[in-house]
């Protein structure tokens, strides 16, 4: 997958993921999104250094909690050369707007993301150019990741509870699937609907819509 589809899909899957109450299963693409969103707002600011007030403002407008989660994200950045930190903030090492997709991809296949992790984004990226019908996703990402039924139904349930992705017509409610996934029994699939790309994101606009909110003002 291209880098800058991947960085897309982890900024979009970030996005959902903070609605949600836990990221648990999905840590190394939240923590990724986050720096890719940072990365963004840094890079769009048209300065190479930045001061720690103006750094707090722009993660501030970007969603990103300046006590837990900043400092964690300026230590990652940091570590991969992307910035360098000073006691008064940082400097942005040669990062542009056109890059900040790149390197978020980079960032996540650096954290050591779980197949599950890796199908999620595969099942959005998939579903974004054609329909898919659920029984297939399974056939296809579990040969794809490595994945057995179980686990690859799980991904199909998270994506569709987080919003990865959009499902047509669903033909068992809410209740029903989530009691499907807790069986852990999955040698057939045990229903069949539509995967479609989610309709806050699309081909056309995956370089601009998913980025460009990120870009605060001064």
């Amino acid at each position: 997958m291209d880098k800058k589809v991947k960085g897309s899909w982890l900024i979009h899957h970030t996005d959902k993921l903070q609605s949600v109450r836990s990221q648990s299963g999905f840590e190394k693409t939240y923590l990724s999104g986050k720096s890719g969103i940072l990365l963004s707002a840094i890079s769009s600011n048209n300065e190479i250094t930045i001061s720690n007030q103006r750094l707090d403002t722009l993660a501030q407008a970007s969603n990103i909690n300046v006590l837990t989660e900043l400092p964690i994200i300026i230590d990652l950045l940091k570590k991969k050369e992307l910035i360098d930190v000073a006691g008064n903030g940082i400097t942005i090492l040669g990062i542009t707007t056109s890059s900040a997709l790149q390197h978020t991809s980079d960032i996540f296949d650096s954290l050591q993301p779980t197949s599950q992790e890796n199908a999620a984004i595969g099942l959005a990226e998939r579903a974004s150019l054609e329909p898919i019908k659920s029984s297939e996703a399974l056939e296809e990402l579990a040969d794809a990741y490595s994945l057995n039924r179980a686990e690859i139904t799980e991904v199909l349930f998270n994506s569709e509870q987080i919003g990865f992705v959009d499902v047509e017509n669903p033909v068992l409610t809410e209740s029903e699937k989530y009691e499907i996934c807790q069986r852990k029994s999955f040698v057939q699939p045990q229903y069949d609907e539509t995967i479609m790309q989610p309709q806050s994101f699309s081909q056309a606009n995956i370089f601009n819509q998913q980025i460009n909110q990120y870009y605060p003002t001064s």
